[in-house]
């Protein structure tokens, strides 16, 4: 492309030598111009085709994502599925008010320092959703949270946190069974207003997508439906957040109980520590397919350490960290270009050996077949 242009230069000077006029110039500028035309579209070509500019692996662009009835820029990058790829990934399961816990883990994860600000530098912290509820600081938790999306980008990283099912409950007013007695004034006098579509919470909450793909890797609450497309995960992100801003009278369907549900489903990480059925497996690795990811990561069900199940398709993060939860192990999960790592606090006790805090709602009970209707009665 360099020689081209000095190429086309030159033409011009010898063309044009010795006359002063006009006439004499612009023809073998013309021509000049698209000599170097054409070079820059064999360059782009070859590029291309080495995947020096698009790469199908890490897609950094946002061409052509969904942006609902809002066209602002950054509803934009919301809605959208894929985000920009960061060297370092730090993956954070289900917090549930437990800000103690919190705390450790994200030192576990070099994240933050002891004054409690961000030291994760250029790293990406996403982190699965269910900050809310059962514990006795979410308050604390949320606005930490909030604190670190704002200091990270001053390093050059990032922090994005996805919608729970634990958050959408309080938004739609039904998480009363699951809040902590210092839990119902902690976002004011009315936490069911506090937390109404449309208000200053609720629009914070709408920067959470339901579902992220960075790099090579997903990330859900729960799970990723079946048939998921990168426009159907546009559109639910941005439909997701037209109704959160208060701009859409109802929630996706997407986001209450049911096969399949981006939130709640726990097809891929029952029973704990066990491989899911086999048609799970074959199901969620033609959807990363289709998706053109690697692996999906997520939260929601409690696993006694954190771990991979379908050949490494989908890594499971939800810890039960929470004393309000089952008291479990202090672990995230680390993604670098290439590998996947698990970042533990070596002095963590096993989970059998740990006593929880008393939960103010019991947990859904869990078998090998699946979950009591608890959350589901809750929500309808």
């Amino acid at each position: 492309l360099a020689s081209a242009a000095v190429n086309a230069l030159g033409r011009v000077l010898v063309e044009a030598d010795g006359c002063m006029t006009v006439a004499c110039w612009l023809r073998p500028m013309a021509a000049s111009i698209v000599q170097l035309f054409q070079a820059t579209i064999i360059f782009a070509t070859f590029c291309n085709a080495r995947g020096l500019l698009l790469s199908t692996r890490f897609d950094l662009s946002t061409k052509g994502c969904s942006t609902g009835s809002d066209d602002s820029k950054h509803n934009h990058i919301v809605a959208c599925a894929r985000h920009d790829f960061h060297k370092r990934i730090v993956a954070l399961g289900d917090l549930h008010g437990d800000f103690d816990s919190m705390l450790r883990v994200l030192h576990v994860a070099g994240l933050i320092n002891n004054e409690l600000q961000w030291s994760g530098g250029d790293a990406m912290l996403v982190q699965l959703g269910d900050v809310l509820d059962r514990g006795n600081r979410e308050r604390d938790c949320w606005d930490l949270m909030q604190q670190l999306k704002a200091e990270a980008p001053l390093s050059g990283g990032r922090v994005l946190c996805l919608l729970g099912n634990h958050e959408v409950m309080n938004v739609l007013g039904k998480a009363e069974a699951f809040i902590h007695a210092n839990g119902h004034t902690a976002f004011g006098p009315d936490r069911v207003a506090a937390w109404s579509p449309g208000g200053e919470l609720a629009t914070k909450l709408a920067d959470c997508p339901v579902v992220a793909i960075v790099g090579d890797s997903a990330f859900v609450h729960a799970t990723l439906p079946a048939h998921a497309t990168r426009e159907s995960i546009e559109r639910l992100n941005a439909d997701t957040r037209q109704w959160l801003l208060g701009l859409r009278q109802q929630p996706p369907a997407d986001l209450f109980p049911g096969n399949g549900s981006p939130l709640w489903d726990r097809s891929l990480s029952l029973p704990s520590g066990v491989e899911p059925h086999a048609s799970d497996c074959t199901t969620l690795r033609a959807t990363l397919d289709r998706l053109g990811v690697s692996r999906l990561v997520v939260g929601h069900t409690p696993q006694r350490r954190l771990n991979c199940a379908c050949g490494g398709a989908v890594w499971r993060c939800d810890t039960g960290i929470s004393r309000w939860v089952a008291g479990g192990s202090c672990e995230a999960l680390e993604i670098t270009a290439g590998s996947v790592h698990i970042l533990q606090q070596e002095d963590t006790l096993p989970i059998k050996n740990r006593k929880p805090a008393l939960s103010v709602a019991p947990l859904a009970e869990c078998s090998d077949t699946g979950c009591s209707d608890l959350y589901v009665s809750d929500m309808l």
